[in-house]
């Protein structure tokens, strides 16, 4: 076959006539001496043929911009044998005017075989040769939806169409008649093809809308045309020019990394306008094996090329217009992907063949060839790695295709065989029916798992990569079930048999352990009578004890901690780790477990069993919490298990109060109490003194705290008989050595001590006791210590008769220092009268005061005349 270039316009014009003719068309001038039944009979074809060129013409393409897919698949399927051999891009332009459009391209251009096939409706010698677009022959005939008149010239042809759907037989026929035109493309300009399209009644608004939602997809699957430019003449914003082109990598790489990049040029625009650029993985598999079909002759195979949208980070983007391809664009079936195929396509070139057994191989090998994707996509380090999911088909979008909604099926059945997902923090890949997705309970405020997942051969762990909505895809898609209860039983007994349990480190947050205790709850809600229900009873350590050890709930009796009063001592009964238990969550586990509040009663008697067969109170620290608990909830101090208590003295020795004579004192800085006025004993003072630890209270206990009608001091001195008066006597009746201590080495302190502890001496007191702390030595104002029985109170008015009778010391009036808080009025003080103290000015006084100054001086005159009166008086 000659060249596009070699053929001259004489031999063009030849060949235009004859298809001319070929279609029933002949010169008027014939008409005269043909005879007029062969006429009719050519009309009557014609006429024929014009309904059914008609009916053609109407059918192609339910989308009036079908037109320019078909224009760009004629130019497709020709040869560029001179642009590759000058190395120049091999294009194809449109450019609208309200009253034409122009389409070029730099093809090499028509020959006698292209101007026949573009003038049939059928048999297309496309469908033979692999890698063409067109197979019917009548893809061109869809520019007369926009078009009245077409006119082409491509090197040395010049012809055109004209068409009009409601005119005369030949006017309908001239779809599939050329006629002869005067104007070549000159010989410098070649090769060029052009065609001239002159709109029809379609509004130019609507045209050039037609050419606006042309996207990039054009291009991708297109193996000839590089290049696409639109130029749109519009009548308020000028002329704009877009332009459409690829560039893709040819690196021995499963998937080639292709860009498609739209320009757009605007007359009035200032700025520039940045590129748009579409990113593509394209990967082909070539395919063998096609069932017959006699649209493929003498063919069994195809190339099948799948395309995955990326934005620039690598994150899938899904397809906003068409997804299917046979070249050039099918249709738009509800895919995440773009699928190329030498599809057999239905006339429209809207839809394949449902019925056609090449089609539906192809189908099944897209499904092969989609499963290799995906394992490609999953051994990436970025986004597709886990994002691919956001390919997959999803089978609602595409109920309504007949044909096409098998495809997701078919890929569904592979993918479920292979090993595409990752378990969680690994990079090991395991097949969908052996991982388990987490549903929010089993999670961390993070979003992480509360519990990590078992090792090896165990795990199943979906990775949490893939996103909330992708795992819901999974799990819709490929049956994916939620962790079982039984399969998590495990996991959380794995994390507390670690060393970096995260139950059980003191760094785990208040949160997680809300979750955690919320989701074994949920757990054992759903699981009562179970074998999951035992094993969580019987399996996993969920208490924490106070001393340390984490429990099973079947392992022991387990005790919250005292809600009220002071904390049942862990030495007694070992509770739940408190600390624990500010988490209501898991308080309610506690509670599900079995957990219970422990018995006061229970708590002292095993006390009473610690003191009564064994030692007792390890230290000092758990003697006070002892002491405090049964202060709190032994009402009874009478109890026979306060016999066998003991307790810790200032030097930490062991004394059971109740059975030692030896007294013990609470100890205090009160001036008068046991500890001041014993301290610095003489060694025969044998005294001991409870443990000053014992008075820093255990909380709630505090200074206000009444228990049973007592405060702390109270109960000590009650329940356990520590002293806070030091001892008035022995049992047997003779003064205590204490107090006998106080008479001999405390004169100064004798008086104060009788009177702080009167309320507690005075039913104790006997007559012996009154007689020997009588000639007790006492400290007096100005003179030597004298006994008690021979003192004077300093009252006000005895104070002054002494100094009217010359007497102003040296008299045994009481000292002051000594009489605690005494001021002017001394009716507290008349209990010492019971040890002979004075308080009146009587014979007695006056008989002292004579006896005083008789061992003194010479008396004044004055002191005289008030002795004198005195005498007088009596």
């Amino acid at each position: 076959m000659a060249s596009p270039l070699d053929i001259s316009v004489a031999e063009a014009r030849a060949i235009v006539l004859r298809v001319s003719r070929c279609n029933g068309w002949h010169e008027p001038e014939l008409e005269a001496t043909t005879d007029p039944r062969v006429l009719e009979s050519i009309a009557n074809l014609r006429r024929h043929l014009a309904d059914t060129v008609q009916t053609i013409a109407e059918d192609i393409g339910s989308v009036r911009g079908r037109f320019i897919l078909e224009l760009t698949q004629n130019v497709e399927d020709c040869s560029f044998a001179v642009a590759n051999s000058h190395h120049q891009t091999r294009w194809l332009s449109f450019e609208v005017h309200p009253e034409r459009i122009i389409v070029e391209s730099n093809q090499d251009g028509f020959n006698e075989n292209d101007v026949s096939q573009i003038c049939r409706t059928g048999r297309s010698w496309k469908r033979q040769q692999h890698g063409f677009v067109g197979e019917k022959g009548i893809g061109f005939k869809a520019v007369f939806q926009v078009a009245s008149r077409v006119h082409i010239q491509s090197n040395a042809f010049s012809f055109y169409f004209v068409y009009r759907s409601d005119g005369t037989v030949t006017e309908r026929m001239g779809i599939v008649t050329p006629l002869l035109a005067d104007d070549p493309i000159p010989l410098d300009r070649r090769p060029l093809t052009r065609m001239t399209l002159t709109p029809n009644n379609t509004r130019y608004e609507n045209l050039v809308a037609h050419f606006d939602k042309v996207h990039p997809t054009l291009l991708l699957f297109l193996s000839k045309i590089q290049e696409i430019k639109i130029t749109a003449h519009r009548q308020l914003r000028g002329k704009t020019i877009t332009t459409f082109s690829k560039e893709a990598s040819w690196e021995a790489t499963p998937a080639n990394l292709t860009l498609l990049i739209k320009t757009v040029e605007e007359e009035v625009e200032v700025l520039g306008i940045d590129p748009e650029i579409s990113r593509y993985y394209i990967f082909r598999y070539q395919i063998t094996g096609l069932s017959e079909d006699e649209a493929r002759p003498e063919r069994n195979g195809c190339e099948v090329v799948l395309a995955f949208q990326v934005d620039e980070s690598d994150r899938p983007m899904r397809p906003t217009q068409y997804d299917v391809f046979a070249y050039l664009p099918v249709g738009n079936f509800g895919f995440n992907f773009l699928i190329q195929a030498d599809f057999i396509l239905q006339a429209s070139r809207e839809e394949a063949k449902s019925d056609s057994e090449w089609n539906k191989d192809i189908l099944s090998a897209i499904a092969d060839r989609f499963c290799n994707a995906v394992l490609d996509f999953c051994s990436r380090d970025g986004p597709l790695r886990y994002r691919w999911v956001e390919y997959l088909p999803s089978g609602a979008a595409l109920q309504t295709h007949h044909f096409w909604k098998e495809l997701p099926r078919k890929i569904i059945d592979r993918l479920k065989n292979a090993e595409i997902l990752y378990l969680h923090g690994t990079s090991e890949l395991r097949k969908p029916e052996n991982v388990r997705t987490l549903p929010p309970a089993c999670l961390d405020d993070n979003g992480s798992p509360l519990f990590r997942d078992r090792p090896g051969r165990y795990s199943k762990y979906l990775s949490l990569e893939y996103g909330p909505e992708n795992t819901n895809t999974l799990k819709e898609l490929f049956e994916i079930s939620d962790i079982e209860d039984l399969a998590m039983c495990h996991r959380i007994r794995h994390d507390l048999s670690c060393p970096d349990s995260r139950m059980k480190s003191g760094e785990t947050s208040r949160n997680w352990h809300s979750r955690a205790a919320d989701l074994i709850i949920s757990m054992l809600q759903r699981s009562r009578g179970t074998g999951i229900e035992t094993m969580v009873f019987e399996d996993l350590q969920l208490i924490p004890l106070s001393d340390g050890r984490w429990v099973t709930a079947a392992e022991t009796n387990s005790y919250f901690p005292a809600e009220i009063g002071p904390a049942i001592p862990q030495d007694i009964v070992i509770t739940i780790d408190p600390e624990s238990i500010g988490n209501e969550a898991r308080e309610q586990l506690f509670e599900d477990l079995g957990a219970t509040e422990c018995p006061p009663d229970e708590v002292i008697g095993k006390i009473w069993r610690k003191y009564s067969t064994w030692d007792g109170a390890a230290d000092l620290a758990s003697s006070k919490l002892h002491l405090s608990y049964l202060y709190w909830h032994a009402e009874d101090i009478s109890d026979p298990g306060f016999l066998h208590l003991w307790i810790y003295d200032e030097n930490e020795r062991k004394i059971n109060t109740r059975r030692t004579d030896v007294p013990v004192y609470l100890p205090s800085e009160d001036e008068y109490g046991p500890h001041a006025l014993f301290r610095g004993a003489l060694p025969e003072l044998s005294v001991s003194f409870l443990n000053y630890k014992y008075l820093d209270l255990v909380s709630p206990i505090t200074r206000q705290t009444r228990q049973h009608g007592m405060s702390w001091r109270d109960w000590l001195t009650r329940a356990l008989v520590i002293r806070d008066v030091p001892r008035l006597k022995f049992r047997a009746g003779s003064l205590s050595t204490e107090f006998r201590h106080i008479l001999q080495h405390r004169p100064n302190k004798i008086v104060g001590s009788l009177k702080t502890h009167w309320a507690t001496y005075r039913p104790e007191m006997t007559v012996s006791l009154y007689e020997e702390i009588k000639t007790a030595n006492v400290s007096c104002l100005g003179v030597s210590p004298t006994q008690l029985k021979f003192t004077y109170f300093p009252t006000e008015g005895l104070m002054n008769e002494s100094r009217s009778l010359g007497i102003v010391s040296r008299f045994p009036f009481l000292d002051r220092d000594t009489l605690l808080g005494y001021t002017d009025s001394p009716e507290d003080w008349v209990f010492l009268m019971r040890f002979g103290v004075q308080f009146e000015a009587n014979i007695t006084f006056y008989l002292a005061i004579l006896r005083q100054h008789e061992s003194g001086l010479q008396m004044k005159g004055t002191v005289k005349l008030s002795w004198k009166h005195f005498i007088e008086k009596i």
